[in-house]
């Protein structure tokens, strides 16, 4: 039986969404029967294009929390340029989860060498508590791991074809490091395959650009065989449809059909507002061959870029409201289909009073009860 995570950034437009495709699953007797929806709000934080106070970082951090969802990108050990919402964000991570352990809570990393002065910062985090789990940007283009992971600049000034097999090798060597460092520190660590979905609309090359992906995602799969996390498959430039998004999938199950593959994988789907009517197509495009396998599929997908990816457009976009989580449980369970988490009201009332106060240090909400503002956020009568 597939269990289908959902990481998600939502708004209302994509609470409609998955109530058509909650219909969708019903009407054709689809074998999956719970959709779990996962926090993922690295995007999200990376989406602002700007910094985070402490008083909005540390109410994001609660929201996740105290929600009960199960992964939080708390902080991307690259350039602060690229994601300023990030900047500072690991100090203010460590001094939450002082407070507040979360030991559920997935606390990501995102970092693009398994050692140097970013690596050390995220040794730091771990070794602090802040963190437990790693990630790492694979991808079979050379020309992503050369501009994004910086992988060959010192060896090719300038990325050429030639270059790419070296890059995408050294890159599969990061790989095995970041594997050894995690069963040293007993992290998870989820590889993201990126730009995996880049000219697959190209019907004659597509099965050239299939096999290569299978291949990459077998080498992927025996790397990491040893440790707990996901083989992610990136659609980073958006080129995601569901005429093409269905062979991929079929391809990522004749592969772990073939080789016993016993590890999670997922879907890092870029969406653009303008294509709304179809993602749940798209959705259900990827759900009918991995109905094959009984791994289980994680799928971060979002609104407008999945909540803002920085690798995805100029002006990606971010829109975490607990409130429309809500609305989407209330809706999907009425048709008989489980969401997990449920926010349970009570918990929320037992929230660390110090860091409420901490969250409200600049307003008058000090006064307000736990329970009072999270009814004004939800629009509890």
């Amino acid at each position: 039986m597939l269990s289908v995570i959902i990481h998600s950034l939502f708004n209302d437009t994509v609470c409609g969404y998955f109530l058509h495709v909650a219909k969708s699953f019903l009407i054709q007797g689809s074998t999956v029967n719970k959709i779990e929806l996962v926090a993922d709000p690295r995007d999200g934080l990376q989406g602002l294009n700007y910094p985070l106070d402490n008083q909005k970082y540390v109410e994001h951090l609660i929201h996740i929390a105290e929600s009960g969802f199960k992964h939080i990108m708390i902080g991307s050990m690259i350039n602060p340029h690229l994601v300023p919402a990030m900047a500072g964000s690991e100090a203010r991570a460590i001094l939450f989860f002082e407070k507040y352990p979360a030991p559920e809570l997935k606390r990501q990393i995102l970092v693009f060498r398994p050692y140097g002065k970013y690596m050390d910062k995220a040794e730091a985090l771990i070794e602090k508590k802040a963190a437990n789990s790693i990630a790492y940007t694979h991808s079979l283009s050379g020309e992503f791991l050369y501009n994004n992971n910086g992988i060959g600049r010192k060896e090719f000034p300038t990325y050429s074809d030639e270059s790419r097999q070296k890059i995408i090798e050294e890159s599969r060597e990061i790989v095995k490091q970041f594997t050894q460092k995690s069963q040293k520190f007993g992290t998870s660590l989820d590889v993201h395959m990126s730009k995996v979905t880049h000219q697959l609309s190209d019907v004659e090359i597509r099965p050239k650009l299939l096999a290569e992906i299978k291949e990459e995602f077998i080498i992927l799969a025996e790397i990491t065989k040893d440790v707990e996390g996901r083989i992610v498959f990136s659609d980073t430039s958006g080129e995601a449809t569901p005429e093409n998004i269905k062979p991929l999938m079929q391809t990522a199950v004749d592969a772990i059909l073939e080789n016993n593959i016993q590890k999670p994988i997922g879907l890092h789907l870029h969406t653009n507002p303008k294509n709304n009517d179809v993602l749940s197509d798209l959705l259900l495009s990827c759900l009918e061959p991995l109905k094959q396998i009984e791994n289980t599929v994680s799928f971060d997908i979002g609104f407008g870029g999945i909540g803002g990816c920085p690798f995805d457009s100029k002006n990606p976009k971010a829109n975490l409201q607990v409130k429309n989580i809500l609305q989407t449980q209330s809706v999907l369970n009425e048709f008989g289909v489980e969401v997990l988490p449920s926010l349970d009201m009570k918990n929320i009332e037992m929230l660390d009073e110090e860091i409420l106060a901490f969250v409200n240090e600049k307003t008058d909400s000090k006064q307000k009860t736990i329970f009072e503002r999270f009814k004004s956020l939800f629009g509890v009568e």
